[in-house]
């Protein structure tokens, strides 16, 4: 639901429905798409992904170093002929256009709980939690 005036994240109920991969490793597209930013637009309402993955390997001056592809339901990829200008692009200021938040991650293959950082857990963050009037480590 979007929030007041229609400038809020528009949140529809099933759409982020699982992805079924297959068990194995396929090397050839790790190899590939080992180079990819992949993202999903937000405000659909107000941003468009055609639009979106023209404009911004332009805005980058990566328009020859981009294949950009429509993923569908408002999901877009990038994927960039190397690692540097992954990089490059991430390390861009993009405060002057919010549309585009990126961070960078390392490919997960295999079960993403297995590799999760303290920097990943919101206890110390959240502070001491009392149930009962006893206090427990969070």
């Amino acid at each position: 639901m979007a929030s007041y005036k229609g400038k809020g994240i528009l949140v529809e109920e099933d759409d982020d429905e699982p992805i079924q991969l297959q068990d194995q490793a396929d090397e050839h597209l790790i190899n590939e798409y080992s180079s990819s930013l992949i993202g999903k637009i937000l405000n659909p309402k107000k941003h468009n992904v055609e639009r979106l993955i023209v404009d911004m390997p332009r805005q980058w001056g990566m328009s020859e170093k981009i294949t950009a592809y429509d993923l569908g339901n408002g999901r877009f990829l990038f994927n960039f002929d190397n690692e540097e200008d992954l990089k490059s692009v991430l390390e861009q200021d993009n405060e002057s256009d919010d549309l585009l938040d990126a961070e960078m991650e390392e490919p997960v293959i295999g079960n993403e709980l297995m590799l999760m950082e303290d920097d990943d857990l919101l206890g110390e963050e959240l502070g001491p939690n009392e149930v009962s009037g006893q206090g427990c480590e969070g």
